[in-house]
């Protein structure tokens, strides 16, 4: 709020500006430079020597980047800087800048003649939320996808697949006798066999495909473009790393197996509640077959 018929002399603007707790830099129409203030100096890197009223934002570039090239190279870039600001769409932007900092930057265009850019570092806002976002997404034991999670991205290959007729194919992995193991063992052990099954799906899979703890000792993947023969080879590697070597924990050494249920996915299937339902009716098979083995369906 303000009287617009109170008018105050520049330099209290000035020290307004000074005392802010965020960095802000003052512009002209032509983008020279009129104010700022020390927050602005040390998110720019620019020191109080190199900074001058009326410095035009080509020779701002320049200073920054510590180019020896004359300012007039680095019109074309003020220009695109003039395009994007001026357009009302474009009053907001975040960029990550070199010293690993994200800073949003806001525009306020106050008349014809001033532009005031106020800088406001997220990083930890923005850390903070990728935290809660990965919490929610994330199982925290084993840092697989969780049920939730999993269920929404297999229901986004099963659109598609409508949409693209491209193939996926889906792993349904249990822990054979695991009760014995949290018994036996202990469930801080239990736990350590959970993570090492994750760590050794993820050896085998590739980037795009999807591994989950849907609860317990039962996983899930989703393997995009991959048919039943491909899946199948998947699920044989998986078996042979479970079985190639125990895990060791506070010096002891664990085995385990796992049963492994194999399917693809078909045009009947509308919900991943389909795909679930007969990939778990082969894990079942595999179970019934002697366990440490796969079936297909």
């Amino acid at each position: 709020m303000s009287n617009s018929d109170v008018t105050f002399p520049t330099f209290v603007y000035d020290e307004i500006i000074k005392l802010l707790p965020v960095a802000v830099s003052v512009y002209s129409k032509d983008f020279e430079l009129l104010m700022w203030n020390d927050q602005y100096l040390s998110l720019s890197g620019l020191t109080q020597e190199q900074v001058y009223k009326g410095m035009s934002l080509a020779e701002k570039i320049a200073v920054e980047n510590q180019n020896e090239l004359p300012p007039s190279t680095f019109l074309p870039i003020v220009e695109q800087v003039k395009c994007y600001w001026q357009d009302p769409l474009h009053h907001r932007r975040e960029d990550w800048f070199e010293n690993g900092r994200l800073i949003e930057t806001r525009v306020k265009r106050l008349s014809e003649d001033l532009y005031v850019f106020c800088y406001i570092d997220i990083t930890e806002s923005r850390l903070y939320e990728n935290h809660l976002q990965s919490l929610s997404e994330e199982d925290p034991l084993t840092k697989t996808l969780n049920r939730r999670s999993f269920v929404q991205q297999v229901e986004s290959l099963i659109l598609q697949h409508k949409k693209q007729h491209e193939p996926f194919a889906v792993l349904m992995l249990d822990i054979d006798y695991f009760k014995l193991v949290n018994d036996e063992y202990g469930h801080h052990v239990g736990d350590e066999v959970l993570i090492a099954l994750a760590q050794r799906c993820r050896m085998i899979l590739k980037d795009n495909d999807l591994l989950g703890r849907l609860g317990g000792e039962e996983f899930c993947i989703a393997l995009p473009n991959k048919t039943l023969t491909m899946a199948k080879e998947i699920a044989a590697n998986i078996l042979h790393s479970v079985n190639s070597a125990p895990i060791v924990t506070n010096d002891i050494e664990v085995s385990f197996t796992v049963s492994i249920g194999v399917t693809e996915y078909c045009a009947l299937d509308r919900t991943f509640e389909s795909v679930y339902q007969r990939v778990d009716k082969a894990l079942y098979a595999a179970k019934k077959a002697g366990r440490n083995c796969f079936k297909t369906l």
